[in-house]
């Protein structure tokens, strides 16, 4: 699982809250565990919600705070209905700060990621002004076998920063191993274009599956990406796009043992 996958902020003084305080009253230290293991576990669905309803759905709960049904059920009840710490329509039970808080998470990494691409645009557009004279000048050098490969000529910091930026719910990218770079060097050859990269990117960050929404809890990383063209080309052509709300793909003619990083 990366670090990002399962996100969300927590205060350091969340204990002190006026309504938490009345919960701790009366379920004290246990209650609190309880309350945020509720909260992890509805920052693991998509909606950010627990239903209340199922066949099992409190033992399910239980096992989770290993407690007995009645108790999680009671709890949950009087964290809607006493404390007001979780808001409920009936059918399902959630917290509204933590889906305020989700919210401007996206809004942030949304205005980071519109902030990068208009930075990468003026430096793509920088380059485009090269002149025709200094390009001859260049291919001169390389037909002449005087010039040695750029280490700019690929890339390698663009492409960690938009993977970086582009893609907050995955591991992010802190050092250029010369492995890595190798990786790099040959997904570029058949990629391209940095807007290319970063449409591939866009791809993974919205991909449920990739984010570990799987029965084994697979997570997709850069490494696993740039390892070979099999696996950029299946994201490129939708094969782990979410087909619809609350649904996950699966990939065609893949097995999960094939994702080993």
């Amino acid at each position: 699982m990366s670090k990002e996958a399962y996100y969300f902020s927590h205060d350091s003084n969340a204990r002190n809250d006026p309504k938490i305080l009345q919960m701790r009253s009366v379920y004290k230290s246990e209650g609190y565990g309880w309350f945020w293991i509720l909260v992890e576990m509805m920052r693991e669905q998509e909606d950010f919600k627990l239903s209340l309803e199922g066949e099992c759905v409190w033992n399910a709960f239980a096992m989770q705070t290993q407690c007995d049904a009645d108790a999680i059920k009671r709890f949950a009840l009087d964290c809607i209905n006493r404390f007001k710490l979780f808001s409920s329509d009936g059918e399902y039970f959630w917290s509204d700060s933590l889906i305020r808080r989700m919210k401007q998470r996206d809004e942030k990494s949304e205005k980071a990621r519109k902030s990068a691409l208009s930075r990468w645009a003026k430096k793509e557009d920088a380059n485009a002004m090269q002149t025709q004279c200094e390009r001859n000048a260049i291919k001169g050098k390389e037909r002449k076998g005087n010039r040695k490969e750029s280490k700019d000529s690929i890339p390698y910091a663009k492409i960690q920063e938009a993977f970086n930026v582009t893609c907050p719910s995955f591991a992010s990218v802190q050092m250029l191993s010369q492995k890595r770079k190798d990786k790099i060097k040959l997904r570029w050859g058949e990629i391209g274009a940095l807007d290319k990269f970063i449409l591939i990117f866009s791809k993974m960050e919205k991909s449920d599956f990739m984010k570990g929404a799987t029965k084994n809890g697979w997570v997709a990383t850069f490494d696993w990406l740039m390892d070979n063209d099999n696996n950029w080309v299946k994201v490129l052509e939708g094969q782990y796009d979410n087909k619809s709300p609350g649904q996950t793909p699966t990939p065609k003619n893949d097995k999960f043992k094939d994702f080993h990083i």
